[in-house]
């Protein structure tokens, strides 16, 4: 690991925190976080530390922070829009488990909307 961290983006919750981080490490990309055990302990007191930093290496800073603003993640960017039709296709077209899985999504289908 790097001895030099930098903030990429800092949070109020230690939930979102630690999806950014497990967002980074699923790109590659190591992090880590700053004040989240006091946090985590007295969720009051992230205003008193300045929040909880995600911290990554200086060589790794700006692809993480395009990667978290992609994901909307961090303010000016927007969750990527999920089309439930498509959902919809992949789950009809999957094998269910049982029938009873089948028979739910046909039963919507004839709902009226």
């Amino acid at each position: 690991m790097t001895d030099s961290w930098v903030a990429v983006a800092t949070y109020w919750q230690l939930v979102e925190a630690k999806m950014a981080s497990a967002l980074l490490g699923s790109e590659g990309i190591k992090s880590r976080l700053a004040d989240d055990g006091i946090t985590g302990a007295n969720p009051l007191l992230a205003i008193a530390v300045g929040g909880i930093r995600v911290l990554v290496a200086p060589a790794d800073a700006e692809e993480a922070s395009q990667l978290l603003q992609l994901r909307g993640l961090l303010p000016g960017g927007e969750a990527p829009p999920v089309d439930a039709g498509s959902l919809e296709d992949e789950a009809v077209g999957a094998a269910p488990a049982d029938e009873s899985v089948r028979e739910f999504l046909d039963a919507q289908k004839k709902r009226p909307r």
